[in-house]
């Protein structure tokens, strides 16, 4: 899932055409979106290192959106192993 993540990112970066055909991305939303926001949903902060990574994710959201907002694309995520990057990337 990741490699898909990393490859679908770089073509996005690189404006691949023939990979952005919305009614692709349309569908994946479709199919993916409510699968992704059962597992963030369900995500709890039941002990220490969960509360921590929830508070990583939320900040690390914010931010991604504050800097889509804006038009940027390029972003930067440096968190430790575990704290739940490819969560956040999906998300």
């Amino acid at each position: 899932s990741f490699a898909s993540l990393i490859e679908s990112d770089k073509r996005d970066a690189g404006d691949n055409k023939y990979f952005q055909i919305q009614t692709e991305l349309e569908a994946a939303r479709e199919h993916f979106k409510p699968r992704l926001q059962n597992t963030l949903k369900n995500l709890k902060a039941d002990n220490e290192l969960n509360e921590v990574r929830t508070k990583i994710r939320l900040d690390a959201l914010e931010k991604l959106r504050e800097g889509l907002s804006k038009g940027e694309r390029t972003f930067s995520l440096t968190a430790p192993t575990g704290a739940g990057k490819t969560l956040m990337l999906l998300a």
